[in-house]
């Protein structure tokens, strides 16, 4: 990557995700949850632009904790469909769904997330990816999508 391309300071991160090619926001889904420390990272795009895959979390030295993973750029509210699309997509061994969108959720899908008898679902929206962005100290590069560590103190609040 060009030296160039990773100026993002001043750039509000939603923004350039919803800029990103839908391969390169496959590229931000995979090196996001990499650095958010899970493992075994396998994603797959579908031709409406989702991302969906599955990743594991190490907890010390207990078994591996699965999580089944779907992503969408969206500027506005997700549908909600969308959670029960994903929890239908999980295998016995997973442990946790996890929702990303550039955009937000409904309250219907707040509540589908965390239904009774079902395997939870955490849901990051925009505001959520952009606090763990700023808390990790994280850029985006436009061009590949990849999540970068940022070295220069001067990024900005949304």
């Amino acid at each position: 990557m060009q030296m160039t391309e990773k100026i993002l300071i001043n750039t509000d991160p939603i923004a350039v995700l919803n800029r990103l090619s839908h391969a390169a926001f496959l590229n931000f889904c995979s090196t996001f949850l990499y650095t958010l420390g899970l493992t075994q990272v396998q994603a797959s795009l579908s031709e409406d632009g989702i991302v969906s895959g599955d990743a594991v979390i190490e907890l010390g030295s207990f078994a591996p904790y699965r999580i089944s993973f779907l992503a969408k750029q969206h500027s506005g509210t997700l549908p909600d469909g969308l959670i029960v699309a994903a929890r239908e997509t999980m295998d016995l061994s997973t442990n946790k769904g996890l929702v990303l969108t550039s955009g937000g959720f409904s309250r219907e899908a707040k509540r589908l997330s965390k239904a009774k008898r079902e395997i939870p679902f955490d849901l990051i929206d925009a505001d959520g990816l952009v606090r763990r962005l700023q808390a990790l100290r994280l850029g985006i590069s436009y061009q590949t999508g990849e999540v970068y560590r940022l070295t220069d103190n001067k990024y900005n609040e949304r």
